[in-house]
């Protein structure tokens, strides 16, 4: 058995002989629980690099798949870790936020450069018209 099944909510099997449990809650809803070490809150640290850009593309061009999830080969081979898998996606998701809100500070520095040369550019088509005017 690689499961147990519990309905107090206080019990906790065997993390190695049942790393994944099923819990009852308080309404009988069924949740699947996967016990592990250490999770992906690593990539909130301040000296935590994430993969660049190039590096993600590159290693999804070499790989064909995402970092921290097993292949289609393995999973055929292997089975599919469900565990691991809820790390790589997790891992994933993360360091995706990360990216989207970096991006989100680089567009909204873009739109401030955007409108400052906006309003340069009105300003010279004012000159050249005060120009054009007093000939």
């Amino acid at each position: 058995g690689w499961y147990w099944i519990i309905g107090n909510q206080t019990e906790k099997p065997n993390q190695k002989k049942y790393p994944m449990y099923l819990q009852i809650d308080a309404n009988g809803k069924p949740i699947l629980m996967v016990q592990e070490d250490e999770w992906n809150d690593f990539v909130f640290e301040e000296n935590y690099t994430r993969p660049s850009f190039e590096e993600q593309e590159n290693y999804l061009k070499k790989h064909k798949h995402l970092r921290g999830i097993a292949s289609e080969k393995e999973i055929l081979e292997n089975g599919l870790d469900i565990t691991g898998t809820m790390k790589g996606l997790t891992l994933n998701v993360e360091e995706m936020r990360l990216d989207m809100i970096e991006l989100n500070k680089m567009i909204q520095e873009q739109k401030k450069i955007i409108t400052d040369l906006s309003g340069q550019v009105e300003d010279q088509q004012r000159e050249i018209e005060k120009m054009k005017n007093t000939k």
